[in-house]
């Protein structure tokens, strides 16, 4: 990581790849332990899971279940999208080597070959990462023809270990998403490392917290931010920056 490395002294992570690099777990085999977090909690990635609707699929657990032959698609190997797919599945029991074995298939590749696929047939499900409105899953999902399915409870809770959370994708989210989808999620940080000074950590992290219409202004995304919690440990899966404490206990925030 090029934060961990100095190689650059700031920028964004997520609460669960945070915590594998600090702890060297996961998709991590070096721990990064120098790794600091600033300001949490600036919006929500979500675990989607795409599906054809003749699967008519009620959760992720009924691949396993049902020992589904899926033509299963995600980013390339090693992608966040890619990495929790497998995360999911094996949470259910699952590996790649079960579903071929069922007769299914796994792919790897860039979402313009993914809404392709979708489109002639040759994609069955898709597990990807995303934020609200992105525009491969919203062209996937505009032709009407998939569902979005959830994760049971076992499913979730067997994934909290690892750093994700339970999260609710509202409803409308995407087009034919009649219903809240419940799934796992986790949110952006800006993160450094112990190199950072105080004082411009303190810095930093006050001017952020000082300035959120400003940001929404920026990016409509970050309407969710609530400065108030960005310091709690699931809203930053690392510890916190000295300077960036300072700051929250200034205001209050933090105790």
């Amino acid at each position: 990581m090029l934060v961990a490395k100095n190689e650059t002294p700031l920028g964004f992570g997520f609460t669960v790849t945070n915590r594998w690099a600090y702890e060297g777990k996961e998709a991590y085999t070096q721990k990064f332990d120098n790794l600091r977090a600033l300001v949490g909690g600036l919006d929500t990635y979500y675990f989607v899971a795409v599906a054809s609707k003749r699967l008519a699929l009620a959760s992720v657990r009924d691949i396993k279940d049902k020992r589904l032959p899926v033509k299963i698609y995600t980013q390339p190997v090693g992608a966040l999208g890619e990495f929790a797919g497998r995360q999911v599945l094996r949470a259910t029991g699952v590996t790649y080597a079960d579903v071929k074995g069922w007769g299914g298939t796994t792919t790897h590749v860039g979402y313009n070959v993914i809404v392709d696929a979708f489109k002639d047939g040759r994609a069955d499900v898709l597990f990807a990462v995303i934020t609200p409105k992105h525009p491969s899953v919203s062209e996937i999902a505009n032709d009407g023809n998939v569902d979005f399915v959830g994760l049971d409870a076992d499913t979730i809770k067997a994934l909290q270990p690892l750093g994700y959370v339970s999260a609710t994708m509202p409803a409308d989210t995407f087009k034919g998403q009649a219903k809240p989808l419940t799934t796992v999620g986790f949110p952006t940080v800006v993160i450094t490392n112990t190199e950072l000074p105080e004082p411009v950590a303190y810095t930093i992290t006050k001017t952020v917290l000082d300035n959120k219409e400003a940001l929404v202004r920026g990016h409509a995304g970050l309407a969710e931010f609530d400065p108030k919690s960005a310091w709690r440990p699931e809203k930053v899966g690392i510890p916190l920056h000295p300077g960036a404490e300072r700051a929250y206990r200034e205001k209050g925030w933090m105790k």
